[in-house]
């Protein structure tokens, strides 16, 4: 499961304890009128290796999270946004234990092209049954689950499994042939 970064204090503080350690540091090994010299080069220094040491945490970080971490997670929000947009919503729910879940995420949602479309013709909900709140009208079980609704949230289509991307836009054409005009 990606980490949540939301509250995590140690990316905001761990700089500015190496930073300190290092001026200490460089006031207990320096002597003389070099100090000041010293003190600089050895900032300037440090501050090129804590570029380039968050960059690579900033980039494995991204690694970790799934497009679904951006979606909407809550069902009578995306109901609303839906009717307010005038689109059909599609409902992916899942479980953040799911191995297939996870195979879909990387596989399928992780392609921009099927982002790109998802995005474009609906409203995209990510509903987990581990965390969020699911209606009784849908299955948490046998996950994961695809459903394409209506913009009132009638099911207009619903499929469950792994599908890659191929298989995917297959599946989304078939639920474009359920829509009610």
């Amino acid at each position: 499961m990606p980490p949540s970064h939301q509250g995590n204090l140690f990316f905001i503080i761990f700089p500015h304890v190496c930073i300190i350690c290092k001026i200490i540091l460089s006031v207990l090994l320096t002597n003389g009128n070099t100090f000041k010299n010293n003190l600089i080069l050895n900032l300037l220094h440090y501050n090129s290796i804590m570029k380039i040491l968050l960059l690579n945490l900033l980039f494995i970080t991204s690694l970790l999270s799934y497009e679904t971490d951006s979606w909407i997670h809550n069902y009578k929000i995306g109901v609303k946004l839906a009717q307010k947009k005038h689109k059909n919503i599609y409902l992916f729910i899942g479980a953040d234990t799911c191995r297939f879940c996870k195979i879909f995420k990387e596989k399928t949602l992780s392609q921009k092209i099927v982002i790109d479309r998802l995005k474009k013709d609906y409203v995209v909900i990510y509903l987990s049954r581990d965390r969020h709140t699911i209606p009784e009208k849908f299955e948490k079980f046998g996950v994961p689950r695809h459903y394409f609704l209506d913009q009132n949230g009638k099911i207009l289509f619903a499929t469950f499994g792994v599908l890659e991307p191929a298989g995917f836009f297959t599946i989304l054409d078939e639920a474009d042939l359920n829509k009610e005009d």
